[in-house]
């Protein structure tokens, strides 16, 4: 894969293998997160960024930053939370309907 690819995410249909949705990060993508609630992906990169994209519209929805890679996500179904550890040992907890309203 050319390395202008690493930052790109592909959501295909499980059945028919089709592409729903194709979406660019910053960078080398180094984790991601599901939200079936608001039908979003969320995607953390290699420079910190943390890009949330809405998979109906096709769009970015906003953008997050820690200080280093985002090596983990999850979503808190209950909370409605955004949790992000990086490589440098930071989390951060995010309430999604606030960011996502920003």
């Amino acid at each position: 894969m050319p390395e202008q690819q690493f930052g790109r995410v592909a959501i295909c249909d499980v059945a028919s293998g089709a592409r729903r949705a194709e979406f660019d990060c910053s960078s080398p993508v180094m984790s991601l997160a599901f939200v079936p609630d608001n039908g979003v992906v969320v995607c953390g990169a290699r420079d910190g960024q943390i890009t949330i994209w809405d998979l109906e519209a096709q769009r970015k929805r906003s953008t997050l930053s820690m200080p280093s890679s985002v090596n983990s996500l999850v979503y808190d179904r209950i909370t409605k939370r955004l949790i992000a550890g990086d490589k440098s040992g930071n989390i951060r907890v995010w309430t999604l309907d606030e960011v996502m309203s920003c």
